[in-house]
């Protein structure tokens, strides 16, 4: 894969008011993370040559932060599944690709918005059901930043090994940025190959030329590395493929160095500019992990089997043809304008639809937006509105196949200004409350029947994707029923069918 856009690993310029901003790597390692990336390397051997063994699936929790009142998010569904198809093409030579655990889930709390990996992340984690234990957490918030930066400048992304998750910048959500594929590396155990550096890059006037100190200048426990490799188990990243670098990707402006930087012994540096792990910037050529550093990913695999879901095979099958719509049709004007059923047909292969219906035909704006498991949804009764035109963009894709943006398909229609007969509008004096609720909160749905009757209950996700349900023998007179405790915070639909019509009421979680 080639470099596409401006933005190298975590070391990038953004680019604001003609103004040109570093960034960096928020992610030091200390202690008790170089012991972890020593005791891998103790059973690293194994996976040395492993590009014949099977295919290790990791599973990811992407969790997509948004303000309170959802009016912004961080960033869009579809440059989720382009970051992780890029995530999967640079891990393939390992054997090692990573999958959509459950779907996505979505925090809306302006703080954790602002930046999940520091203050919004506590609150955040305080309901474990947000929180998926087999997966790893993938936080997307407006910034990165964490308060063990280096301070070199804006931080992209960074792995918090106390916590175990990734935090990434908005930003940083797209196919052409490399910062995905690096903070997953220090995920797996990898050191910077400037590690010890990494707060304080190499400086003739600083540090000498050549360099004129036994130890580095970040971390004094940790040596300087040789060029001529003698002591490449102990220095640097610990990786003897991974020559030694003294941060000199910082600050360099392109993938060719030539800086005449010289260790204690006076030997030219020749750092690895296109190592993933890396900051130089602009490489013409492919990114890439070394040899060495896919076996020490796959030695912390081994230690994470009991943690992670790596047990579970995602569904893996390539997509292949063409996506259509069934219903609506394309250019079909409606006779309504709410309840009915939206579906169509997906590829092969395809088990999942990111479904986008718009008023306008470049999508600019969206009224909704929902990550569907299958081909079909509720279109309800608050949804769309009368006699207005519709556009419908869907990308289908599985858990593991996310590079699919060529296969999305569209379809147009237009409601008019009925209520489907088909599914009749049921007259019921019902409540949900309370409404908005808290995420710990169980809601009550009172029900005043005129009449008894048998009804199906259902709690639905903005997916479409039935939370519970239940089915009743409603009496004359009052009735109720409870559910939704410990919901993760987003919009649910409280849908009631029976013989008689269809009510549905928007639940809001905080």
């Amino acid at each position: 894969m080639k470099k596409i856009g401006l933005i190298a690993i975590c070391l990038a310029f953004a680019t604001q008011s003609f103004a040109q901003t570093r960034g960096e790597c928020g992610f030091i390692a200390d202690e008790a993370f170089m012991a972890r990336t020593l005791a891998n390397k103790k059973e690293y051997h194994k996976h040395i040559n492993n590009r014949d063994s099977e295919v290790r699936y990791v599973p990811l929790n992407f969790i997509i932060t948004g303000k309170t009142d959802g009016s912004v998010m961080a960033t869009k569904e579809e440059n989720v599944l382009d970051m992780l198809c890029r995530l999967n093409e640079s891990y393939a030579e390992a054997n090692i690709q990573f999958y959509i655990y459950d779907g996505f889930e979505y925090v809306y709390n302006d703080n954790t918005y602002e930046d999940p990996g520091v203050g919004g992340a506590v609150d955040f984690f305080i309901n474990p059901k947000r929180a998926w234990p087999d997966a790893v957490d993938i936080l997307i918030g407006k910034n990165a930043a964490t308060p063990g930066g280096s301070g070199l400048g804006i931080t992209l992304g960074h792995y918090n090994p106390s916590k175990d998750w990734v935090v990434i910048k908005s930003s940083e959500i797209s196919y052409s940025s490399e910062t995905f594929p690096h903070e997953l590396g220090h995920y797996l155990s990898l050191n910077h190959p400037h590690n010890g550096w990494d707060a304080d890059p190499w400086d003739a006037d600083e540090h000498g030329n050549p360099v004129s100190i036994s130890s580095s200048p970040s971390n004094n426990a940790v040596p300087i590395e040789l060029v001529d490799g003698s002591n490449c188990e102990t220095a640097g990243d610990f990786l003897c493929d991974t020559p030694a670098d003294y941060n000199l990707g910082f600050g360099w402006p392109n993938c060719n160095y030539t800086g005449g930087a010289m260790d204690p012994n006076g030997d030219l540096l020749a750092p690895d500019e296109n190592n993933y792990m890396g900051y130089f910037l602009e490489c013409a050529n492919d990114y890439y992990f070394s040899t060495e550093q896919f076996a020490l990913v796959n030695a912390d695999l081994d230690l994470r089997e009991n943690v992670l879901a790596t047990d579970w095979t995602p569904i893996a099958t390539e997509i292949t043809g063409e996506g259509s719509f069934g219903f609506p049709e394309s250019g079909e004007v409606l006779p309504y304008f709410n309840n009915f059923e939206m579906y169509w047909n997906l590829p092969e292969g395809a088990t999942r639809s990111l479904v986008e219906i718009s008023q306008n035909f470049l999508f600019l704006t969206t009224e909704f937006k929902a990550v569907v498991n299958g081909n079909s949804m509720w279109i309800g009764q608050d949804l769309l509105l009368p006699n207005k035109a519709y556009y419908v963009r869907i990308r289908p894709f599985n858990d593991y196949v996310t590079c699919t943006n060529s296969l999305t398909f569209t379809s147009n229609f237009t409601t008019g200004v009925g209520t489907n007969t088909d599914n009749r509008t049921l007259d019921l004096d019902w409540s949900v409350y309370p409404n908005p609720v808290s995420s710990n909160t169980a809601v009550q749905v009172d029900m005043n029947m005129s009449a008894a009757m048998t009804a199906q209950l259902d709690l639905v996700s903005m997916s479409g994707q039935v939370i519970e349900s239940a089915q009743l023998d409603l009496q004359m007179g009052s009735n109720n029923w409870t559910v939704g405790q410990n919901l993760s915070t987003g919009v649910y639909f409280v849908r009631i069918n029976t013989a008689e019509g269809t009510a549905v009421k928007k639940l809001i979680v905080q």
